[in-house]
């Protein structure tokens, strides 16, 4: 999962320092845990190019569970607990890259409360544990970064039922109050996802139970609320009404507003991915076959590169794959096979590529493996992109521009980079191609808006001779 810094939205965008032994395309082991259970991992890339990878480490004993964490800059480093926890922290752990920084949620079951925790990557040090809400019971928790720099934490809460609830955090007002995104909708809610939109928005999907005339008889819909990026929830809508037994949602919002949600349909154990457009389900695809049991498990995953998607998931055989679905080309590619293993997890960065991790056992314990691979056209974006907006102060008066930065992509000392690309958009539009610079140029000025201090946001590509270009990516 992945967020931006608010004003830099698009603007440092993500890059690795590519310095593994291990071949890109090569699985790896990333937990190396010597006795212990390494479980359920989630990964999350910076601004900086630092992938962070979170698990619940599982010691034998009910009082001996906390979380770890990597953290890939030049190298991978050492693994550590999470400081400041209890011990007895719940499976149920997300991360968020925002900015140059990461966040962290999870569920605290020693004392029934959702914690947080933000990792400064300047200093180098966690932040103290705080209470983001005490939970009734057990809690699956979720946790975004917003494009306008907000966090917004969501959790599945029992108390009468199960419930969707949301919590925001913004710089001024701190934590908001509890949000029931789910209120009013069926009977039972579970599972959540959450996903940025391109202009501040929230998305949340889950699984949503409804009873059916006959005891006993119920369906289960995959629901989605969407949160405006102003504290308005559009209210729980059902992505398609078939009216079958759904399980356990993925979503993920483009820079189109077009959003994907993956889930798990039990009448025929297959994964489906809906495509959505203003609001109503545009195609709907099979991508490959599940297992029965999958409907209790954490199997999918979803994140959005430029007008495109990726979809990770299990397959029966237990087959961690991918597929990726674009808007310029609208059908969802072959999967691609990445290993063995469960409970997939995928983030990814236009300088790099993607990052996937997941839950495989070996040698008698759970450990955490993943892959560094792209699924682009092997040439890279620049490093480091920044923009801002600067006000010249003139005699009769001010004119703005916006100042665009970036770096040379050592991952492109292979290709020949002919020129970089200069994008731009408006909040609600999709980025438009204003101007291109030789390769050895590294700044750009938007002369464009005059007296008006329009806010925009930029994002650099890089395009080889052959005319390949890097992706684009929120």
């Amino acid at each position: 999962m992945r967020a931006i810094n608010g004003f830099k939205i698009l603007g440092m965008m993500l890059l690795i320092h590519l310095v593994l032994a291990v071949p890109a395309q090569a699985q790896f082991n990333i937990s190396r845990s010597a006795e212990n259970n390494s479980e359920i991992p989630r990964v999350a890339i910076n601004d900086l190019g630092d992938i962070m990878v979170i698990w619940h480490e599982h010691i034998l004993g009910p009082d001996s569970t906390y979380h770890a964490l990597k953290k890939y800059n030049e190298d991978w480093s050492r693994s550590t607990a999470i400081p400041n926890q209890n011990n007895r922290s719940s499976q149920h752990c997300d991360i968020f890259a925002m900015g140059d920084d990461f966040v962290v949620a999870w569920f605290n079951k020693k004392s029934d409360r959702v914690e947080f925790t933000r990792y400064s990557t300047a200093d180098e040090t966690w932040s103290e544990p705080e209470v983001v809400n005490n939970v009734h019971e057990w809690s699956f928790v979720k946790i975004i970064a917003t494009t306008d720099n907000r966090i917004a934490v969501g959790w599945m809460e029992e108390v009468t039922q199960f419930d969707i609830l949301v919590k925001i955090w913004d710089e001024e007002e701190g934590w908001g109050d509890v949000k029931n995104v789910s209120a009013g909708k069926g009977t039972s809610s579970k599972y959540h996802d959450m996903y940025p939109g391109p202009d501040g928005e929230i998305y949340v999907s889950w699984q949503q139970k409804f009873r059916l005339a006959g005891a006993g008889n119920n369906t289960k819909e995959i629901v989605v609320n969407i949160e405006d990026g102003n504290g308005n929830w559009d209210g729980p809508e059902e992505i398609n009404g078939i009216n079958l037994k759904c399980y356990r949602p993925a979503v993920a919002v483009n820079l189109y507003g077009t959003y994907m949600v993956g889930y798990m349909r039990l009448d025929t154990t297959k994964y489906i991915v809906s495509i959505m457009r203003d609001g109503q389900e545009d195609d709907r695809t099979q991508i490959c076959t599940a297992d029965f049991f999958d409907h209790d498990q954490y199997m999918t995953d979803a994140v959005s590169y430029g007008a495109g998607f990726i979809f990770i998931c299990k397959t029966a055989t237990k087959e961690i794959v991918y597929t990726t679905w674009d808007e310029n080309d609208p059908e969802w590619t072959p999967i691609t096979a990445l290993g063995k293993g469960v409970k997939p997890a995928i983030d990814i960065s236009g300088q790099t590529g993607a990052v996937a991790v997941w839950e495989k056992y070996v040698e008698g314990r759970t450990q955490v493996y993943g892959r560094i691979f792209d699924i682009g056209s092997g040439i890279f974006s620049p490093l480091n992109q920044n923009f801002e907006l600067v006000e010249n102060e003139g005699i009769f008066k001010d004119a703005y521009f916006y100042r665009v930065t970036w770096e040379k992509n050592s991952k492109n000392s292979g290709v020949s980079v002919n020129k970089y690309n200069i994008y731009r958009r408006a909040a609600g539009e999709v980025f438009e191609k204003i101007a291109d610079v030789d390769s050895n140029t590294y700044e750009y000025n938007d002369y464009s808006l005059g007296a008006q201090a329009l806010k925009y946001y930029y994002y650099v590509t890089a395009e080889s001779s052959g005319g390949e270009e890097s992706i684009i990516i929120q």
